[in-house]
């Protein structure tokens, strides 16, 4: 199993299925979230962290290509 299937397994074992005894997600019950989420809720968030992620690597790329060949450097 991956890792990202054991955290996906994890968020769904915690924050989306409903436990039997509580009747609400373990999260849930204890404070952490206000809801369950569905797992639309976490396909979108994952979806959207790729979207950062990739983001975050093209401006890494285009500020040292851009810094090497000015010498400057543009990182914050």
């Amino acid at each position: 199993m991956s890792l990202d299937e054991r955290a996906i397994r994890l968020i769904n074992d915690n924050m989306v299925r409903k436990h039997h005894a509580s009747k609400t997600a373990p999260a849930v019950a204890l404070g952490i979230i206000e809801k369950p989420w569905t797992l639309v809720d976490v396909v979108t968030m994952k979806e959207a962290f790729l979207k950062r992620m990739e983001e975050e690597e093209f401006e890494r790329a285009f500020a040292s290509q851009f810094a090497s060949k000015s010498g400057v450097d543009y990182e914050c």
